[in-house]
This record gives structure tokens, sequence and C-alpha cells, in this order.
């Protein structure tokens, strides 16, 4: 079994409002994330989500600009015809059951 503190890399597997911010946490805490959607428009809707969100923690002062650029350099995109490295580690966001 693979140790939590041993795993450096991420795969999202969709790059909506969840996909993206998700990534960016993952990208600001260190991971190299390889983000994944079927469609490219989405991909570069979820980049320019990431640049907004990070440019109001900048202003807020939670984050240093070259921290933010570090992040966004650790987001690689990829269109979902391209299968996910096995030993990428996926989350995804399920409805749980009432």
């Amino acid at each position: 079994m693979v140790a939590f503190e041993d795993i450096r890399r991420m795969a999202m597997i969709g790059a909506g409002t969840m996909g993206a911010g998700m990534a960016l946490c993952y990208a600001q805490a260190g991971y190299e994330v390889a983000l994944y959607d079927v469609r490219p428009e989405q991909l570069e809707w979820a980049l320019g989500r990431i640049k907004k969100s990070q440019a109001v923690f900048i202003e807020e002062g939670l984050i240093e600009a070259g921290a933010a650029r570090e992040a966004r350099e650790r987001i690689k995109i990829c269109l979902l015809y391209t299968s996910p490295s096995p030993r990428d580690r996926t989350r995804s966001r399920m409805p749980s059951s009432a």
C-alpha cells in the first residue's frame, strides 16, 4: 500500500468548478497535478479560473505572486482521451447517500 505522504502527483478528472479548485489546492500544496477533461475549452476555462482565484489570494496577502506562478506550473492540462497513469491518485466528489 502507498502511504499518503509518499504521493507526489495527483490526477484530477474533470476541469469544472470543483476540479479546477481542487487542482489549485493540490498544486499550492506542492503536488504535481494532471487536470483532465474531455473539452479543451473547459481546460482553458479552468486555468483562467485558477489565475483569477490566485489573483484574489495575492491581493489578500494569502500567497505571493511567485508562489502562485510556481503552483500554476505544477498543473498540466490533459485531454481525457489520454489515460491517466495508474501511479496517479484521483479524488472525485461523489454524492453521499442520505
